[in-house]
């Protein structure tokens, strides 16, 4: 076996476990990410965004439209991940009404309407403009444009764009072709210059110079794969910066204080009140855990309260932490009053009496708190604005009467 040969073998492999990895986390274990802001500092956000604009169009780039975001801290053997879900509208769809354009359009009758009576004449009139009233009316039936499921799962070094494309449902002969305008819609120029096969089937796989190593390459551009995998088109692009060496480590994407703060990834675990987001949580031996192991129902208020108190170094950012904990706690009971009693606790043990102790900066769980406590607004006053007072109505009328008393010279 030649080099080359021995290559191509090791990046299949290779690119088999990526798969894996990126299929690896179940559907209910993903954490959803309300807010790109809550992922700490924004460097990994950023990080997902420059990347997915370098390899994807605007059609396919999750951070361009309405996409679902998720994320999935490293345990074991996978790294830490993010999903973004979204659909793309299918670019190959023919514009509903365009085939019956014309549809009603028929030749004049010999004779023309020059030759008709006057009431003939007056009648084709009022048929014409019917028939324009009608084509101006927008069409109840039209069919809305189709929309395909696509989703890019992504770590540290790589990304994975999957798409329901299809392909497979097509004729033979027509997959190929297919398969190239899919290329052009959804990937940036670099990386058009795949080495693509004559038959598209499932298990299919192309790449760009496939004798080049995915861990020894010199910029992101000079590789990338695609495929056919259970049905779904996919494309493996790779993360790849030509002035480091090599990759960076995939367990150490999300920084340091969003993975282990209670105010990080556990509280957007917290607000997806998922049981299997916290499991991993409660295995840990920290504050954290003791906080997940409350939201489980396997430790009781009063323990983390007198955990956070023991602190050694932050008592009371571990004290205003714990109350929102014990909070999203109640509310997940269904004790609206207790939750609200434990956020205001919250966000009173954020002031303090002593002097010479500043008081504790806002925070994601302080916002949280904020937000828990805000009463909801009344629908009508939402759909109507803020109702006026007596005071400010009389207010108005003597404005309305004295036009020159009031306001700015």
């Amino acid at each position: 076996m030649d080099v080359k040969e021995g290559i191509k073998l090791e990046s299949r492999r290779f690119i088999g476990e990526w798969h894996e990895v990126a299929e690896s986390v179940a559907e209910e274990a993903w954490i959803p990410i309300p807010d790109f802001a809550q992922l700490g500092s924004g460097t990994t956000s950023a990080h997902s965004e420059s990347w997915c604009d370098r390899f994807f169009t605007a059609a396919a780039d999750p951070h361009e439209g309405d996409a679902r975001h998720f994320f999935s801290l490293a345990r074991g053997d996978v790294p830490d991940l993010m999903r973004h879900e979204f659909e793309l509208l299918d670019p190959f769809a023919e514009p509903a009404g365009e085939a019956a354009v014309a549809q009603d359009t028929e030749a004049p009758q010999e004779g023309g309407p020059e030759n008709k009576a006057p009431e003939d004449g007056l009648q084709e009139e009022e048929a014409q403009g019917k028939q324009t009233q009608e084509a101006e009316a927008p069409d109840e039936q039209a069919e809305e444009p189709k929309k395909i499921a696509a989703h890019v799962v992504e770590t540290r070094n790589w990304a994975i764009l999957s798409v329901d494309a299809e392909l497979l449902e097509l004729p033979d002969e027509e997959r190929l072709p297919a398969l190239k305008s899919w290329i052009s819609v959804l990937l940036e120029s670099p990386l058009h210059g795949y080495e693509l096969p004559e038959e598209v089937a499932e298990g299919t796989m192309f790449s760009i110079s496939a004798s080049s190593h995915p861990m020894m390459l010199s910029s992101w551009h000079e590789r990338a794969d695609g495929g056919i995998r259970n049905g779904a088109l996919w494309f493996l692009c790779f993360k790849r910066v030509p002035q480091l060496m090599g990759f960076s480590n995939p367990d150490l994407w999300f920084e340091e204080p969003f993975r282990n703060e209670p105010d990080g990834a556990l509280l957007l675990a917290a607000q997806a009140e998922k049981q299997a987001v916290l499991e991993p949580f409660a295995q840990r031996n920290d504050f954290a855990g003791s906080l997940a192991k409350l939201l489980l129902g396997r430790a009781d208020a009063t323990s983390v309260l007198a955990e956070a108190a023991t602190d050694e170094e932050h008592p009371r950012v571990r004290t205003h932490q714990a109350h929102a904990y014990i909070g999203l706690a109640a509310a997940a009971q269904g004790d609206e009053e207790a939750a609200r009693a434990s956020f205001e606790a919250c966000l009173e043990a954020m002031h303090s009496e002593d002097p010479a102790e500043d008081e504790l900066p806002a925070s994601a769980i302080s916002r949280l708190a904020e937000l828990r406590l805000t009463p909801p607004e009344d629908e009508e006053a939402a759909d109507e604005g803020e109702a006026e007072t007596p005071e400010d109505e009389e207010a108005a009328d003597e404005e309305a009467e004295h036009p020159e008393s009031g306001g700015p010279a």
